[in-house]
């Protein structure tokens, strides 16, 4: 008899809604910027903030972004910046950042590094491997405040 009542319930809500539809109301208010204005907002400031990076590839709402090699420590590394655009819950759409740090695996030790993770099999051929050295959350925030200070309607 319990899921009854609660059938009930559903069914006025239900017809609540469609009455709230039919009559023109409209219960939201416009939710925020859209997907094209965070991909283009996304777009320039990486190309602001990494202005040597290479391959920018904006396709289905992403963009990847990779400088150029350089220098940590003994190892040779680089950074990949990745920004997909996502619907949140409200339906604005918002930046997912994710900036990886990368070195390079197949490089020797340079100038006798003891902690290097990198082991020479042949030094004359060799291909570089890259693997993930760490993920950079500030570098991350600080790229998304940038986007979203970009998309966000000016005098409220």
């Amino acid at each position: 008899m319990s899921h009854l009542r609660g059938l009930g319930r559903s069914l006025g809500m239900l017809s609540l809604v469609a009455v709230a539809f039919v009559s023109g109301c409209t219960t939201f208010p416009d939710t925020g910027p859209g997907r094209e204005a965070v991909l283009e907002a996304a777009q320039s400031v990486l190309k602001e903030r990494y202005p040597n990076a290479t391959g920018f590839a904006g396709r289905y709402g992403q963009l990847y972004a990779v400088t150029p090699i350089g220098m940590e420590g003994a190892a040779r590394s680089r950074k990949q910046i990745s920004v997909a655009v996502r619907q949140n819950f409200t339906g604005a759409y918002e930046p997912m950042v994710s900036v990886v740090q990368y070195f390079d695996d197949s490089s020797g030790p340079l100038a006798g590094d003891p902690n290097s993770q990198s082991t020479v099999r042949n030094p004359l051929f060799r291909m570089p491997r890259w693997r993930p050295l760490s993920a950079l959350p500030m570098e991350e925030v600080a790229v998304y405040e940038a986007i979203m200070t970009r998309v966000q309607p000016t005098g409220l």
